[in-house]
Formats: C-alpha cells, structure tokens, sequence
C-alpha cells in the first residue's frame, strides 16, 4: 500500500516537473519575441513622451527617425541570425572547419559594430529634435536603462566580501 502511495506522489511531481520545464522552454526558445517588443516598445515611447515633455511634432520626428532606423537594423539583424545559424551547423559538424568558423565569428562581430555605431548616430539625431532641457532628460533615462541591465547581468565590481554591488548611482532625476 505505502508503495502505491510513494510511486503515486513520484508520478505526479514527476508530471509537474516536466509540466514547468516544458513552460520553460516555451517562454524562452519558441514563443515569438516580437510580442513582447512591440508591448515594451508603446510602453517605453509613452514613457518617452512623458518623461521629456515631447511635444506631439517632436514625437512625431522621432518615430519618423526610430522606423527609419530600425528597418535598416532589421536586415543587420537578419544578417546576423543567418550566420549564428550558418556558425552553429559548422559547429556541429563532425570536423568542423575552424577557419571558416573564426571567418563567420568576425562577420557577426562586425555587423553588431554595425549596429551599435548605427545606434549612436540615431541618437545625434535625436539630439537635434530636442531641447537642451529635453536633452538631459532623454539621455538620463537611457544611462538609467543602461545601469538597470548591467546590473541585471550580473555584472558587479568584486571587493571585500559582503560589500555587495558597489557604484549604483540611482540618484537620477527626470
């Protein structure tokens, strides 16, 4: 009877194991990403708008720029996604070619050069949108975003033991 009892308990936690590891797997690998972006993307342009006082013409130049931009990001992006795939099957190829693979590693590192340098200059022009009071705000809230995902990284300044994270500066203001 006991025995029935224990390989019944086993069977059910085993059922929601694999229940909440197959959940787990969808939410990172197969459910599509750009549900997510375009949500955080209307939720981060009313922040935007708010938190610079963007006027409706200001906002407007902006969007204008940010498509612009981010339809030549897109094909870079592709571009990349294309070779990690190309990278990947060499890689798993019984006797991968390591020239070729140092070849498609520097493609990719190049092309994400790319896109960051692209990046910036998006943000001199949107430095030309703005007003010198609007500037501050704007470039505040990215160097906000910018510490929040360092530290959500893991990245972290070693010290003595116990110190914890060190040079988190949330002392900025809109």
């Amino acid at each position: 009877m006991k025995k029935k009892v224990i390989v019944l308990i086993f069977i059910v936690i085993l059922v929601i194991n694999v229940t909440a590891l197959a959940a787990l797997a969808y939410n990172r690998w197969l459910k599509n990403p750009l549900s997510s972006a375009e949500i955080e993307g209307e939720n981060s342009w009313n922040t935007l708008q708010k938190k610079v006082a963007l006027t409706p013409i200001q906002l407007s130049e902006l969007q204008v720029q940010r498509d612009h931009f981010s339809d030549h990001i897109q094909s870079i992006r592709m571009e990349i996604a294309q070779k990690r795939i190309e990278l990947l099957e060499e890689i798993r190829k019984a006797h991968p070619d390591m020239e070729s693979i140092d070849q498609m590693i520097d493609i990719i590192s190049r092309r994400q050069a790319d896109i960051q340098k692209q990046t910036v200059r998006n943000l001199m022009k949107d430095k030309d949108v703005l007003s010198l009071g609007q500037r501050d705000r704007y470039f505040s809230l990215f160097l906000e975003q910018a510490r929040a995902q360092g530290q959500g990284r893991g990245l972290q300044f070693r010290g003595r033991r116990g110190q914890g994270r060190r040079g988190q500066n949330r002392n900025i203001k809109f």
